[in-house]
């Protein structure tokens, strides 16, 4: 199931950073204050949706990783306990940004929907 899972997160990856990545309007939103209130509920959810994207994938590095060192001799009994309580604390993160990927995937999806149907009645 790991491997799958590896797997499955890379080609998340390869096929969305592009996509995901915060461009020039995103860091001034998130810099400058008075462009905070400009800004429309689909751009914070827009940009609430990249964070959590690139967060998942940052907690992953961990979890990977600590499982792949916890296969070599190289660290002891207490570093072995370390490795897999370092394993469970990035698995909850990831299942944590996870949840909240896909709540902000819907409410994007509700917004964008909205908009739509308004443009179509006028």
């Amino acid at each position: 199931m790991a491997p799958l899972f590896a797997l499955c997160l890379s080609a998340l990856a390869l096929l969305w950073a592009h996509r995901l990545r915060f461009d020039e309007d995103d860091w001034h939103i998130v810099l400058d204050p008075s462009r905070r209130r400009d800004a429309t509920r689909a751009r914070w959810i827009g940009l609430a949706f990249k964070v959590g994207f690139w967060l998942v994938l940052l907690f992953s590095l961990p979890l990977m990783g600590s499982i792949i060192l916890g296969m070599y001799p190289l660290f002891g009994t207490e570093g072995q306990k370390a490795l897999i309580g370092l394993h469970g604390y990035s698995a909850l993160l990831i299942l944590v940004a996870s949840i909240v990927v896909i709540h902000l995937t819907i409410a994007y999806l509700q917004q964008t929907s909205g908009q739509h149907s308004k443009e179509k009645t006028q």
